[in-house]
């Protein structure tokens, strides 16, 4: 696991970090899970308030496509979950884009989201 702040985030997001800051950014933590060649790498990024969430996720979702198993606004493909609850914006990377792994992509997603709430730490 690796978590970011505002000073480090450049380190991961070359080129993206500034619309991150510009609205709000607080702290990101990365954790990768691995079966064999198949990943899953999970980005939590903690936000100041639910608008700064919501306007990084309109900004890189693209058309939604929703997946029935999530309730909170959300696109999903086959290589990668993009999420907003409250002050929480996750993205799920699906770096094999295998259907097993993408089942596990949206499982993962709706446990981290039990755990995201309004001004509370997100889960480790």
């Amino acid at each position: 696991m690796k978590v970011f702040t505002s000073e480090d985030l450049y380190g991961h997001i070359n080129g993206g970090a500034e619309a991150f800051l510009e609205l709000g950014f607080e702290q990101l933590t990365v954790q990768k899970y691995r079966d064999g060649a198949n990943e899953l790498a999970v980005e939590i990024y903690r936000m100041t308030d639910p608008t700064a969430a919501r306007g990084i996720y309109l900004a890189r979702c693209g058309r939604e496509t929703p997946d029935q198993a999530l309730r909170e606004r959300h696109t999903a493909s086959r290589q990668q979950v993009l999420l907003q609850r409250h002050r929480y914006y996750m993205v799920v990377y699906n770096t094999a884009g295998g259907a097993r792994m993408h089942r596990c992509s949206s499982r993962l997603q709706r446990r981290s989201c039990r755990g995201c709430r309004p001004m509370r730490r997100c889960p480790r």
